[in-house]
């Protein structure tokens, strides 16, 4: 292995808004913690330094807080061939956001399984939130929530619906996300629909018998594979049969894994060299697919891992 010398720059600056802040820095995209020169806390005057930094692109965020309010603030800076100094990040606090929920159609389904969070869209964020409890009319607040990009999910829908939009104001950010950094919060409108999709069926063997304890997934279409939340997952009983519900109507292509790291699949790299085995099935609102499904085995996966 040959080792090239490579030069590194210093990035210096100060938070501003609330003393003692923690300030994280890292390549744009990744998490914090994934990167061995990202947590620093500020010094008496709020300054920092952040050095044996090379070229590239990287999100500097920022946060304090106390027992009441989180202060975050989040800004991307471009390492080229030169220092950075002068950096002023200015910290602000948490807002909270509140929305409701709209159910589509005649019957009133019973909310209190649902669970609404938000997590940083960039995986640099300061906080993430969630909803545990609505209210008996489905209103709901996010409380203090820092000023950033976020994905917003909804979990524990009601047997035999599915999340159809999510709204905050006027724009559609089901998959878009949130970004309070560059816009002001808004209320945010969740509908629910009925008539979701389901898909039951088996999982076989290599030998063509029912295999126990099989990892199923279902992948959206390309378009959709950058979104979490758009994936279904579960896993085959002692008969090898599985059952998939509350099911957005779209196109998908179903795995059936012996042995996967959760995850994996969402790695476009990963799936590549096994989606031919996977079966494609397009969902209708309201339908219902039973399916046979040729598990792949865990020699399989582990060959697209390291690949």
């Amino acid at each position: 292995m040959a080792l090239a010398k490579a030069r590194t720059f210093h990035v210096r600056g100060r938070v501003e808004g609330h003393a003692g802040a923690n300030v994280m820095f890292a390549p744009r995209g990744e998490a914090p913690w994934s990167y061995p020169n990202s947590q620093h806390m500020t010094g008496p005057k709020g300054t920092f330094e952040i050095n044996h930094v090379l070229p590239g692109a990287y999100t500097l965020s920022a946060m304090a807080w106390t027992a009441q309010k989180i202060y975050s603030a989040l800004q991307d800076v471009d390492v080229g061939e030169s220092h950075i100094d002068g950096l002023v990040l200015t910290l602000a606090p948490g807002s909270d956001i509140s929305g409701h929920f709209e159910v589509e159609g005649t019957a009133q389904p019973d909310l209190e399984t649902v669970q609404v969070y938000l997590s940083p869209h960039s995986q640099n964020g300061v906080m993430s939130a969630s909803v545990t409890q609505l209210s008996h009319d489905g209103n709901f607040t996010i409380p203090n929530v820092g000023l950033e990009p976020y994905s917003l999910q909804v979990t524990g829908a009601p047997d035999g619906y599915w999340v159809k939009s999510i709204r905050m104001g006027d724009q559609e950010v089901k998959y878009t996300g949130i970004d309070l950094g560059h816009s002001p919060a808004a209320p945010i409108t969740i509908t629910l629909a009925p008539n979701a999709a389901q898909i039951d069926g088996v999982i076989l063997n290599e030998q063509q018998e029912p295999a126990a304890g099989a990892t199923v997934v279902l992948v959206p279409e390309a378009k959709l594979r950058d979104h979490p939340e758009a994936y279904r997952t579960g896993s085959s009983d002692q008969n090898g049969r599985f059952t998939l519900k509350n099911i957005e109507p779209g196109d998908y292509t179903l795995f059936a894994w012996e042995d996967v790291e959760y995850g994996a699949y969402m790695d476009p790299a990963f799936l590549k060299p096994v989606e031919d085995r996977g079966q494609s099935i397009s969902l209708q609102e309201g339908g219902h697919e039973s399916v046979q499904v040729n598990m792949i085995p865990a020699d399989a996966a582990a060959k697209s891992q390291k690949d």
